[in-house]
């Protein structure tokens, strides 16, 4: 059989990733996920597990960077991230990198977001998988690491002072509030 030297070859293969085939448009409504190094450590699988994430985020169109932490914790399935950052941290596993584009519909959607993401921003992140608490005792660790400790340490002595001196009743109604969110504030994606 011969080969016509004229025939012309098609030697271009279709492009079957869904990463590089990401579209910057409305029609482009699932994350693309494109891992750089598989882990070799637990799996994320299911709701509740509380994750630290080291991340970079950036804009598509410009690839300005907007946002950026080293020791981001989360608990998948409850709110509290972007639903397209928890469906491109579902089935890393730790000590894996990975890069996830996000369309609006799964990011801030048509809306600016305070005043620094625009509307309808197609977002992109590098992930670093860092840890999952496998156990109560870890979980309270890195809880208390995200709170911070001076600032659990300060608490403690305020409200031991407050109940040592009986003024812990004398705080006013409208100060509780404060003092919960004090106690309470957490950083969200």
């Amino acid at each position: 059989m011969s080969v016509n030297p004229l025939e012309e070859v098609n030697t271009s293969k279709e492009n079957d990733d869904p990463f590089d085939r990401y579209e910057q448009s409305q029609q482009q409504t699932t994350v693309a996920i494109k891992d750089r190094v598989e882990g070799t450590g637990m799996l994320v699988e299911g709701d509740g597990q509380l994750l630290t994430v080291a991340y970079k985020g950036r804009f598509m169109e410009s690839g300005k960077q907007f946002d950026q932490s080293d020791n981001f914790v989360c608990r998948i399935g409850r709110n509290s991230v972007l639903p397209g950052f928890e469906d491109g941290l579902r089935g890393m596993r730790v000590g894996g990198l990975r890069t996830i584009r996000i369309p609006p519909n799964k990011a801030y959607g048509d809306e600016w977001y305070k005043g620094t993401i625009p509307p309808s921003s197609h977002l992109e992140f590098d992930l670093e998988l860092k840890n999952i608490a496998q156990t109560p005792q870890e979980e309270f660790q890195v809880q208390l690491e995200k709170f911070g400790v001076g600032r659990a340490i300060g608490g403690a002595i305020i409200i031991a002072y407050l109940a040592v001196t009986n003024t812990l009743l004398l705080v006013p109604l409208q100060f509780l509030p404060f003092l919960l969110l004090l106690f309470t504030t957490t950083r969200q994606l």
